[in-house]
């Protein structure tokens, strides 16, 4: 095996000259292996000289072609010890562990002796890396005592259906002039809306979705990582890593990109009670899926005028089961409660949310950015009440719907024979 010297120290010692007076001259090192994990770093290991010899040093050698170890320093405790730090690049070989047989060297009066030890690196469990170059901030305004954006990242049009997005929940206690996110890091953390951290990234709304060499992906709930958000005018640099429950990676990068915004701060604009009843409405499905949370298997529903028009009414829903329903939504009575009345990152057995992304009264105002109805402005939130879903033997649903909304006015509203399609169930 090919070796390179990166490095070497001399240690003195002025009481010993002659190395036959050294025969107990040893090198030792602290650790014969040393696992580093995938997102490398600095790491550091202790040698030791016994009985050195003056003009004696250290040297470490890394075999040609190793350029993911690079030598930070050697420092010199005294004549006989020191401390060797390395610097390991990341390793996002997926499934790939990397290892290296590293040489330490005492080199004295013309002779040597050395001692090996292995390296062994992790990978990091990379799923996928978006390399995001459109942007999307949808401004809600103050929420829970903290101002919410919530941003879309995509590597294609945001204005066409897309296949690689990072959806992403930010919370700040300050509130930004523009609309737009605020510069800073920002960390996930559980829903419960009590964070110590003035830059939030809220996990039960926040997700990678993408296409790989396995088809379909989605990341599971976020249970940690980071995202810092760079501002210069109005160009952003924004980039990070977010773990899932698996322990999954997903690198976010966003490098000189602008984004678009729209204000979904609202009033409510129900000043009367509504009782409507319809025919040849459609839904459409989304299962947001296994979020590895007790009973959050959750599902978001449009409904709407098959033919919709703008100015037309769109019913959002936003279902919790108790089921392990991945083919298709199931019948059932869904009792509107908030977030703030079940345990946090829980929604209990036949709960929707009704809070400012729950269940909601939309007006229709053309497509989306993933080819989707566009909810136009907020009309009013759900607050009370529920939601029955009643199937009927051609597949189909009869929905009734029968809340309070949030100006305290009454919504009932009964669709017959409702038809569904699915997108991007999984």
């Amino acid at each position: 095996m090919t070796f390179f010297i990166i490095a070497s120290l001399v240690i003195s010692c002025n009481e010993i000259t002659s190395v036959e007076k050294h025969t107990d001259l040893e090198l030792l090192l602290e650790h014969d292996q040393i696992l580093v994990p995938g997102n490398g770093g600095a790491y550091s290991f202790n040698y030791k000289v016994t009985d050195p010899v003056e003009g004696g040093r250290i040297e470490v050698l890394v075999p040609a072609g190793y350029d993911w170890i690079v030598l930070g320093s050697i420092n010199e405790h005294d004549e006989s010890y020191g401390l060797i730090t390395l610097e390991i690049a990341e390793n996002i070989d997926k499934d790939n562990i990397r290892n290296a047989v590293i040489s330490v060297k005492y080199t004295f009066d013309g002779e040597s002796i050395s001692k090996m030890f292995n390296l062994i690196q992790e990978f990091v469990p990379m799923e996928f890396i978006l390399n995001a170059k459109y942007g999307l901030s949808q401004y809600w305004g103050n929420r829970y005592g903290y101002w919410n954006h919530h941003i879309y990242l995509t590597d294609t049009d945001i204005s066409q259906p897309v296949d690689n997005i990072c959806e992403l929940d930010l919370f700040t206690k300050n509130n930004s002039e523009d609309m737009m996110p605020l510069p800073g890091v920002y960390t996930v953390v559980n829903t419960d809306y009590a964070w110590t951290t003035d830059f939030a990234i809220d996990n039960m709304l926040s997700s990678v979705r993408f296409i790989n060499e396995n088809g379909d992906g989605k990341s599971k709930v976020l249970s940690s990582g980071q995202i810092t958000i760079e501002k210069n005018g109005t160009v952003y640099n924004i980039y990070g890593d977010l773990y899932d429950v698996d322990g999954r990676c997903y690198r976010i990068i966003f490098e000189n990109g602008e984004f678009s915004v729209q204000d979904r701060t609202y009033d409510s604009q129900i000043n009367e009670d509504i009782d409507e009843t319809y025919s040849d409405m459609k839904i459409t499905a989304f299962h947001v899926g296994d979020m590895e949370m007790p009973n959050t298997n959750l599902w978001f529903l449009n409904m709407s005028p098959s033919d919709a028009q703008p100015g037309d009414a769109v019913i959002q829903m936003t279902l919790s089961y108790d089921l392990d329903v991945v083919d298709g939504i199931e019948g059932g009575v869904f009792v509107a409660d908030t977030m703030f009345d079940v345990e946090p990152n829980t929604f209990l057995p036949g709960y929707f949310s009704a809070g400012y992304y729950g269940s909601w009264y939309f007006t229709y105002i053309g497509q989306a950015y993933d080819g989707t109805k566009e909810l136009g402005s907020p009309i009013a939130p759900f607050k009370f009440g529920q939601i029955e879903l009643v199937e009927l033997e051609n597949g189909n649903f009869d929905v009734i719907i029968d809340v309070e909304e949030d100006n305290d006015h009454t919504i009932k509203i009964v669709s017959r024979n409702v038809s569904v399609e699915y997108d991007r169930a999984e």
